[in-house]
C-alpha cells in the first residue's frame, strides 16, 4: 500500500530503524521541501546511535534532495564530528547542492578538495555529476588539476564521479584527464574504465540512488 507524505514523516519517529531508513528513501525520492523539518529533526536524533548509519545516511540525502536549506546549518555540524562512511559522502552531496549560490557552483567541492577530505570530495563530487554541473572554467580546472594529481588507489570514487561529470564540459579541458584515466588497464579498476568510456561518448552516467 503506498504511502503518502504525512505518512512517511511520521515514519520518521518509527521505533524500528528499517521503517524510518524506508519513509527517508521515499521523501528522498519524492524532494518535497516540506518535509525538510522533520528530517533535520529526526536526523538529530538518529545521530546518536552510530548502528543506524544507513538510516542516517538516507536522511542526509533526503535533506539535499529535498533542497530543505534551512537545514544546512544542521548538516554543517555533522562535518566536524567526522563520523566517516558513507554518512560522510552523503554530508558532502547534500552541502554541494545546499551551498550553492546558482545552479552551476562547484565551490563546495573545491573547499572540501582544499581539505584534502576524501569522503567529503566523493559526496561532492557524485552530486556535482548527478546534478550534471558545469562549472566556471576556473572551477573546471581546479577540479581537473585535482584529478589529474591523483594515482590509482589515492581517491578512486571521487576520480569515478569526477569523469562522470565531464561530458557536459569543453572537450579541450576535459582530454588529459581522460587521457591520464583512459590508460588505466580494464582490469585494474573497471568502473573508471568504464566512466572514461561514457565520457568520451559525452554520455551521463545512469545511476539508482542507493
Amino acid at each position: 500500500m503506498a504511502t503518502t507524505l504525512a505518512d512517511d514523516i511520521k515514519l520518521l519517529t518509527h521505533p524500528r530503524s528499517v521503517k524510518r531508513r524506508a519513509a527517508a528513501k521515499r521523501l528522498r525520492k519524492l524532494g518535497d521541501a516540506t518535509a525538510g523539518p522533520a528530517l533535520v529533526a529526526a536526523l538529530e536524533k538518529e545521530l546518536n546511535d552510530d548502528r543506524t548509519w544507513e538510516t542516517q545516511y538516507q536522511m542526509i540525502m533526503a535533506i539535499g534532495r529535498c533542497n530543505y536549506t534551512d537545514g544546512r546549518p544542521f548538516i554543517e555540524t555533522i562535518v566536524t564530528r567526522q563520523i566517516g562512511s558513507m554518512v560522510d559522502v552523503a554530508v558532502g552531496d547534500t552541502l554541494l547542492r545546499l551551498s550553492r549560490q546558482h545552479e552551476n557552483d562547484a565551490a563546495r567541492a573545491i573547499e572540501f578538495v582544499e581539505a584534502n577530505d576524501k569522503m567529503l570530495t566523493h559526496g561532492a563530487m557524485r552530486a556535482i555529476a548527478m546534478l550534471r554541473i558545469v562549472p566556471d572554467e576556473s572551477a573546471m580546472q581546479q577540479l581537473l588539476t585535482h584529478g589529474l594529481s591523483l594515482d590509482l588507489g589515492d581517491d578512486d570514487w571521487t576520480v569515478i564521479w569526477l569523469l562522470r561529470a565531464v561530458p557536459g564540459w569543453p572537450d579541450h579541458l576535459v582530454r588529459p584527464l581522460l587521457d591520464k584515466w583512459g590508460a588505466i588497464p580494464f582490469s585494474k579498476q573497471q568502473q573508471i574504465h568504464g566512466a572514461v568510456e561514457l565520457a568520451r561518448h559525452r554520455k551521463y552516467f545512469r545511476w539508482s540512488p542507493l
